[in-house]
């Protein structure tokens, strides 16, 4: 039993140590100090209704998440220091993303928002047109506001008054959290 147990934790190291964020191209490296341009942001998106009259039109369509999107792509890596408008600069490598997002609305009303969530997304990291990496992520994501966020979400959500600028703050947070996946390019 006690062997079982050693060969057991062994291969969960063994895997662990060998997990790559990123799938690199063979012969590919990823200088220090590179920076991300933003391509192509492509959101897929689908809509639960709890209640069939459910109505998304005050809510931003497909093209335009696709724009909020990639605006809030850009403005977290700037934050985090890897944003690049030269697409032709030797360390700047071109991201393109594709998200699939999901609009849920609340049960008995016409057309109030409950909630959002992430069905997971791709990275396809490019230079000079040729993919050079690529991030699958299929996870299920929902935003996560602190607890005090999360408290006023809940309470806006029961009392009917959760609308678009509650939408926005959780594309951020989804924004800020596939970002993130870019400080691991080449690691």
């Amino acid at each position: 039993m006690k062997k079982l147990s050693l060969i057991s934790l062994f291969i969960l190291l063994c895997s662990c140590t060998n997990y790559k964020y990123f799938i690199l191209k063979e012969n590919t490296s990823i200088p220090d100090g590179y920076k991300i341009y933003v391509g192509k942001v492509n959101v897929n998106l689908s809509e639960e209704k709890m209640s069939s009259g459910a109505s998304s039109k005050k809510y931003p369509d497909q093209e335009e998440l696709n724009k909020i999107f990639k605006n809030e792509l850009i403005s977290s890596l700037k934050q985090q220091g890897l944003y690049s408008n030269e697409k032709n600069n030797p360390n700047v490598f071109e991201a393109n993303f594709d998200v699939n997002y999901v609009r849920v609305f609340m049960a008995f009303t016409s057309d109030k928002y409950a909630a959002s969530r992430l069905e997971g997304y791709q990275i396809s990291v490019t230079k000079n047109e040729n993919i050079i990496a690529t991030r699958s992520n299929k996870g299920r994501y929902t935003a996560n506001h602190g607890l005090v966020g999360n408290l006023t979400k809940i309470g806006k959500t029961l009392s009917l008054s959760a609308d678009q600028s509650d939408e926005l703050k959780e594309i951020n947070v989804f924004a800020e959290a596939i970002s993130k996946d870019l400080t691991k390019l080449g690691k």
